[in-house]
């Protein structure tokens, strides 16, 4: 079995070997910042060309059409009758041409905002041409390329020209307005006067030619199916070279010439492989697994790259290279050093040894070192064959074999700090304290120099130390002349104007020219004559707060950094700071920072960035266009939506029948998708603007009739705004508020006012008429009861209240009515108790009283008609006149009262006196009722004194003899 132990530094010295004397291979430095975009899948789908319109629309050909995505939304654009939609192609004016079996067309954006193909495939004489496999612009002229065929089309006529040709054809390209194509069969052709031309230019090697990219001094790289490296110069191929040791060109599925001489390259692999023809150098990363089917030019000056179901936005040029977990790193990367031109990364993972020069398509770059299975803290190169090595509980020199000693006990060493005038002499930083470690005679000892974990420890001379501490201590170390113990040890917290808080936050830094630089909460620091002193740092104090400042030193080459948690700071020749911005690429913060000739290699979290000193990014605007993409109407019955114009439209005019309208629209800033707010308000419903949010459509329910118009506001990922045009419509009324229908209606609601009117006066005339009526009713009731109060006062008046006979003065009334009626024939009946007084005196004047009131009553009950009498003529006496009555009926009336007053159970009797009106002249006057009144006296009288209780009549004779 083989020992391991005993291999393991002839297989360091081998890798060693192999690093030094192999081939270059494409240095990867990292992959530059990508964003990226995932297309929806779907089953057994490749997606082949991509293209970018000049409003930032991405289009995509598959099998059966195109995939449109406009930063929000992808639509779909099937193409109909065919098998495979294959070339995209934009020309100046922003159209999209696309090609595929057996058609050529283009797309259209309608009125509507919806995507639509237009088919330019000619109809007459059809030619199976099977796929446009290239697409080309030459002087504003059109060309689709296939098999063997190939169209012009001018734009401008509508014409199209065809030729075909008896070999295969390659790519078509337009070079210094002359259309260059690749006949398969001879070699190169060019189009002069709409004849095919053999070219000057002779290509020795005439396989399948993929793609000629025009690169800026205007020589043609050759992109061919063979592994043959080629430049068209003039009228002249020449076979290139690169620096590193190139995959097959044929592994790569496709070209694109860039910027400065560049060509980027999209392997099958999923690697892209950038050619720079100035140095013949190239670099190369991993970007996917998946083979790279299109790469193009992003709008925003970065690039489009597509892959299976994902379309990646390369920031290009670009300063940074990121190397992350998918590259073998992990966890927190505490320190970076590079020894023997190879980077060292140490973590709480162990320690990471960077392979520069690695093949593009290769998984990792970063290969795990077996150096410890604890924390790695820091390694430090000593020269070309040692190098130190803090793992979590010791320090170790490490050997270019590989081969590890370790220097010391459990001391938890962190950090090393060579001596600037002592060879073999550092310091170093452990959890516990600040020690000295030195090398004497090829041995190594260490010994304590300063208790206390450390913060910061600076080598003011050949035998000072300046260092603080966490537990707050800033003091200086004087070492004896041996360096083998401490001299002195001087308190440093008499510091002016520095309070002890302030002192227990101070950190150390080296400065320029020796100096050392102070740092705490709220100020910089500068130390000199023994002291710190405030310094703004060159106005580093107004770029960031000392606060947030957590490194700081100087370059090999002494220049001065310092750091935060996510920008690197760096003072240039003018004495001005600038600043690199690693936010957007951090996970975590800054742990350490690592200076090479023409980069700075800055550590985080799982990630080691790259910032390149020779490409310096250009920043510019966001060049995200605003575009309303689709609007749609709602019927109110429920059917299905409907669109309407969005594009360059005059305001559109819409029925009542509208139920909801939905707008839609996106900002297509492909390369900050996420980052875009919008706000937006519709102008005739509410004028005021909606808060920003990331909401890319809007609903509106039941919308009146009226005149609208809509606008929509995006914010971009820098905060500058973009406005929509303006989106104008108009709903109208339903037709009965139609200005017709509104005359119409005030017709109407006039002869109708005017009925209304009409009746009311109708009503209230019938109103008027029932109160008088009503009125008149009370009236009538309210004279009807005066008058029966009246009649009740008057019966009161004319009523004797004891008997309720009539009294005298009724009867003076009554003989008035009789005069009035011309009575000519009546009767009176003279009435008196007999023996009253003796009856009064003997019963009682109450008794008395009785008898009168029950005789009066009896009375009463013996007159039957109403124009009879019955009064109460005085005292005792009592009378009853009957008009219209014969002599037998008054005689007849008199007899019953008589006899009924005799049969009563007071045993009293009456005298009765009787008198008749002869009849045969109608009374004139009350004298002469009043005369027969008096003759019924008389015949009383004549009753009284002849016996009474009896009945007698009035005869002139025999009163006379009387």
């Amino acid at each position: 079995m083989l020992n391991y132990a005993l291999i393991k530094p002839f297989i360091w010295a081998l890798l060693g070997l192999y690093l030094i004397q192999s081939p270059a291979h494409a240095t990867i430095v990292g992959t530059p910042p990508l964003t990226k975009i995932n297309i929806p899948s779907e089953p057994y789908i490749t997606f082949f060309d991509m293209a970018q319109d000049h409003n930032n629309v991405i289009y995509l050909t598959y099998d059966k059409g195109l995939k449109i995505f406009d930063g929000n939304r992808w639509d779909t654009v099937v193409i109909p009758n065919t098998i495979l939609t294959r070339k995209l192609f934009v020309d100046e004016q922003g159209k999209v041409y696309v090609g595929g079996f057996n058609f050529f067309g283009y797309v259209n954006r309608n009125e509507l905002g919806a995507y639509e193909f237009i088919d330019l495939t000619p109809t007459q004489n059809p030619t199976n041409f099977a796929s446009i496999w290239s697409i080309a612009s030459c002087q504003n002229l059109i060309y689709f390329k296939a098999l063997n065929h190939i169209y012009q089309y001018d734009p401008k006529t509508g014409n199209i020209s065809s030729w075909s040709f008896k070999g295969k054809l390659g790519d078509v390209i337009c070079h210094q307005d002359q259309v260059l194509l690749q006949d398969r069969s001879v070699g190169l052709k060019y189009l002069a006067d709409g004849l095919w031309v053999d070219s000057p230019i002779e290509l020795e090697d005439n396989s399948l030619v993929y793609d000629f990219q025009v690169l800026d001094n205007q020589n043609i790289f050759i992109h061919s199916q063979s592994d043959n490296w080629r430049l068209i110069d003039g009228h002249e191929v020449k076979a290139i070279h690169f620096d590193a040791h190139m995959p097959p060109l044929g592994s790569f599925s496709n070209s694109l010439a860039l910027a400065n001489n560049q060509i980027i390259m999209g392997s099958k692999n999923g690697g892209l492989t950038f050619l720079d023809f100035n140095t013949f150098t190239a670099q190369s990363f991993q970007l996917s697994n998946d083979w790279i089917s299109s790469i193009i030019k992003a709008n925003d000056g970065g690039l489009l790259i597509l892959s299976n179901f994902t379309i990646y936005h390369l920031t290009w040029p670009s300063p940074w290279r990121i190397q992350g977990p998918n590259s073998g790193l992990s966890s927190d990367i505490f320190d970076l050093a590079v020894w023997n031109d190879q980077l060292y990364a140490t973590s709480r993972a162990g320690v990471f040894l960077e392979l520069p020069q690695q093949q593009a398509g290769a998984d990792k770059n970063f290969t795990t070192l077996d150096w410890t299975n604890q924390e790695a803290w820091k390694v430090y190169p000593l020269n070309d064959e040692e190098m130190l090595f803090a793992e979590s509980h010791y320090a170790y020199l490490v050997t270019r074999d590989g081969k590890r000693t370790q220097l010391t006990d459990i001391i938890y060493p962190r950090d090393f700090l060579a001596s600037k005038y002592h060879p073999d002499h550092i310091y170093m930083l452990t959890e516990l304290d600040t020690r000295l470690l030195l090398r004497e005679g090829g041995q190594w000892r260490d010994w304590v120099v300063a208790p206390g974990k450390p913060n910061s420890v600076i080598e003011l001379s050949p035998d000072t130390l300046l260092i603080t501490t966490i537990e707050g201590r800033f003091f200086k170390v004087v070492l004896n002349d041996e360096l083998n113990a401490v001299e002195a040890t001087v308190e440093m917290h008499h510091q002016a104007g520095m309070s002890a808080k302030e002192i227990s936050q101070l950190q150390l830094y080296p400065g320029p020219n020796d100096s050392v630089i102070g740092i705490t909460q709220e100020k910089y620091y500068q130390f000199a004559h023994n002291e710190l002193q405030p310094n703004d740092l060159n106005g580093l104090q107004q770029l960031v707060a000392p606060k947030d400042i957590s490194g700081m030193g100087t370059s090999p080459d002494g220049q001065v950094w310092a750091h935060s948690s996510t920008q690197l700071y760096l003072l240039n020749e003018k004495q001005q700071w600038e600043v690199i911005d690693a936010t957007d690429y951090l996970q975590g913060g800054i742990y350490d920072v690592e200076f090479l000739a023409d980069q700075v290699k800055i550590s985080s979290n799982s990630v080691i960035l790259s910032y390149l000193f020779n490409q310096r990014q250009v920043t510019g605007e966001v060049s995200g266009k605003m575009m309303i993409t689709a609007a749609s109407l709602m019927p109110k019955d429920g059917s299905n939506p409907v669109g309407f114009p969005v594009v360059n439209t005059s305001p559109f005019t819409m029925g009542a029948d509208v139920g909801g309208l939905t707008i839609e629209w996106t900002f297509t800033d492909i390369k900050n998708l996420g980052a875009t707010e919008y706000k937006y308000r519709l102008l005739g419903h509410n004028d005021q603007w909606s808060p920003f949010s990331q909401n890319t459509q809007a609903n509106f329910l039941e919308l009146p009739a009226g005149n609208y118009a809509f606008e929509v506001t995006a914010k971009d990922v820098n905060g500058s705004t973009h406005n929509s045009p303006q989106l104008t419509f108009n709903i109208e009324p339903p037709w009965y508020l139609t200005p017709l229908a509104k005359v119409a209606w005030l017709m109407c609601g006039l002869a109708l006012l005017f009925s209304v009117f009409k009746l009311f006066l109708m009503w209230r005339e019938r109103k008027h008429e029932e109160q008088k009526k009503a009125l008149k009713a009370i009236i009538n009731e309210k004279t009807h009861a005066l008058k029966l109060a009246n009649e009740a006062l008057q019966d009161l008046a004319h009523k004797d209240p004891l008997t309720g006979l009539s009294n005298r003065l009724f009867l003076d009334q009554y003989i008035n009515e009789l005069i009035e009626n011309q009575i000519s024939r009546f009767s009176v009946i003279m009435m008196d108790m007999d023996h009253f007084k003796r009856y009064n005196d003997n019963k009682g004047h109450l008794a008395g009283d009785q008898l009168l009131e029950k005789f009066g009553q009896s009375l009463l009950t013996r007159i039957k008609r109403k124009q009879d009498l019955a009064a109460r003529y005085g005292g005792e006496e009592f009378l009853i006149i009957l008009p219209q009555t014969d002599q037998q009926h008054t005689l007849m009336a008199a007899e019953n009262i008589r006899s009924h007053t005799e049969n009563q159970p007071e045993k009293t009797t009456v005298s009765i006196g009787v008198a008749f009106a002869d009849g045969n002249q109608p009374i004139r006057s009350a004298k002469d009722i009043f005369a027969l009144i008096d003759q019924a006296d008389k015949a009383l009288y004549e009753a009284k004194t002849t016996g009474r209780n009896q009945v007698v009549v009035y005869s002139e004779t025999k009163i006379a003899a009387d």
